[in-house]
């Protein structure tokens, strides 16, 4: 539920669940963020995780080793680290620079997307 006058960060997605989105927000006056805008961002991928260097309207991260494997991992991040601006900027909920580095790069999810060693082979 989209409620008035709140902030709505939104991921990557579809144009059509984008337009509706945007819709509802215009209808009951919420702000909307596009994650992915107003961003600056190269990523590359080693070993199943993902480096990226992040510039977004509120700051500079520098380098970001992504704890969670997959390329798709990268939009996650992203949507996650703009929430948490989008809470300090409007809110007033307080999310240092430094709290939002330690939960991309430490996140654990165990057994999802986890590398095993089985002998010499990666599994």
């Amino acid at each position: 539920m989209i409620k008035p006058g709140a902030a709505v960060v939104l991921g990557a997605n579809p144009t059509e669940v984008e337009a509706v989105v945007e819709r509802r927000c215009q209808e009951v006056g919420a702000t909307l963020v596009h994650a992915m805008s107003s961003i600056t961002l190269t990523s590359t991928m080693a070993e199943g995780r993902a480096t990226l260097d992040l510039v977004t309207p509120h700051g500079a991260f520098g380098s970001l080793t992504l704890a969670l494997r997959g390329e798709h991992q990268v939009s996650n991040a992203l949507t996650a680290i703009r929430l948490l601006e989008t809470l300090d900027s409007q809110s007033g909920w307080r999310v240092p620079p430094d709290a939002i580095r330690t939960g991309v790069e430490g996140a654990a999810w165990p057994a999802r997307l986890e590398m095993r060693r089985r002998g010499m082979t990666a599994v």
